[in-house]
């Protein structure tokens, strides 16, 4: 019998909807909302989104079914050319909840929003400032940013789609305590690492004798540099979709098949040591902390920028994303120490590592190609 990972079988079992979402032919409506139904997800009095979680913290929701509008109908401006419009565009777009990010990927477009909502949008707006210009256009045109304190991972992203497969827009849901906490990418990066070695589930809670991950991000107007990386792997997901990087299954595209010889296992020349032990939330089992060292050495060779690449070609994608953004604007330092056994130069990895250096290239001409979609008005289809 195929063994079954931890993080596989934990992934399989929060999934609201088994199977392809995106089905083709005119049924695909009816058999959708059947199917939501049959599961236990809706109720004959208030129709939900079909959903399919993909990964840790990327979803794809079907935004049209029961006739309720995408909230792009009513969210999107014309205009965000500017850091006033763009500034106008958030303010309409955040929404404080209490919701649950399985909650909120079922109900996106209906949450109720808390009246104090607005406070968030000067986070956001500083985070804007530091931006690539570019870049700036995918905050601009989100549906929403849910913050809220029922989100357990640090953030999450979906792509929104109608019921024939079409990508129209997107939104992101940030946990409240980011925000509040200010953290450095070196807080939030330690602490989920941590967690695959049996670190406390507590929010940043730093075990200093686990692993300690640092990117060393250099700033302008960000007190601290973590709300930037986590905004630009999250935003990274939705460029994904956006242009088509990777299929709905996760496989089969020229991206995916760089390293994945399906759309959760890792060809064997791209794989690290226990990386299919690795899990970030929720956890059952956890990696023995005497073996780290060696897990992060075998890393250094690996296809994959950091371990969370490797859970998902979705996940692979956005963390060479938010990577790329994160080299051509904020001159990261990446180090991985591990306590009493030595450090791992991530940087000196990156040069000197065809597999990583080659996704880093295609990165690195979609940046550069004007015709990569970053507006969530208008995907490539």
């Amino acid at each position: 019998m195929e063994k079954v990972s931890a993080r596989r079988a934990r992934l399989k079992s929060e999934t609201l909807f088994k199977g392809k979402v995106l089905l083709p032919g005119a049924m695909k409506k009816l058999l959708l909302l059947a199917a939501f139904t049959i599961s236990g997800c809706s109720s004959s009095n208030d129709v939900g989104n079909v959903t399919k979680q993909l990964s840790d913290d990327f979803f794809v929701t079907v935004a049209d079914i029961g006739g309720s509008l995408p909230g792009s109908a009513v969210l999107k401006l014309d205009d965000v050319s500017d850091k006033t419009s763009c500034e106008k565009a958030l303010t309409r777009a955040v929404c404080e909840t209490n919701a649950t990010a399985q909650q909120i990927s079922y109900r996106y477009n209906s949450i109720q929003c808390g009246a104090k909502s607005a406070q968030y949008v000067p986070a956001l707006m500083e985070i804007y400032e530091e931006m690539p210009e570019r870049m700036r256009l995918s905050l601009c045109t989100l549906d929403r940013v849910f913050i809220s304190d029922g989100i357990t991972s640090t953030a999450f992203a979906s792509s929104v789609t109608d019921s024939f497969g079409t990508t129209t827009g997107g939104y992101i849901g940030m946990r409240k305590a980011t925000f509040l906490a200010q953290p450095t990418s070196a807080q939030i990066v330690s602490w989920k690492e941590q967690l695959a070695f049996g670190g406390s589930t507590e929010f940043l809670a730093n075990d200093p004798k686990l692993v300690q991950i640092n990117y060393d991000l250099k700033m302008s107007v960000l007190k601290s540099d973590g709300l930037f990386y986590v905004l630009m792997h999250e935003l990274g997901h939705l460029i994904d979709f956006n242009n088509n990087v990777n299929s709905r299954s996760g496989w089969s595209t020229d991206w995916s098949k760089m390293s994945w010889s399906d759309s959760e296992s890792p060809i064997a020349s791209a794989t690290f040591l226990h990386r299919d032990d690795f899990c970030f939330y929720n956890c059952q089992s956890y990696l023995n902390p005497s073996d780290a060292k060696a897990i992060y050495d075998s890393l250094s060779q690996s296809a994959f920028v950091t371990t969370y690449a490797a859970q998902t070609p979705y996940e692979d994608f956005a963390e060479n994303w938010a990577w790329h953004m994160m080299e051509i604007s904020k001159s990261p330092n990446y180090t991985i120490t591990v306590p009493g056994q030595g450090t791992v130069d991530m940087n000196e990895v990156f040069r000197a590592n065809p597999k990583v250096r080659a996704k880093m290239d295609v990165v690195e001409q979609m940046w550069n190609d004007p015709k990569t979609v970053i507006d969530n008005r208008h995907p490539a289809h």
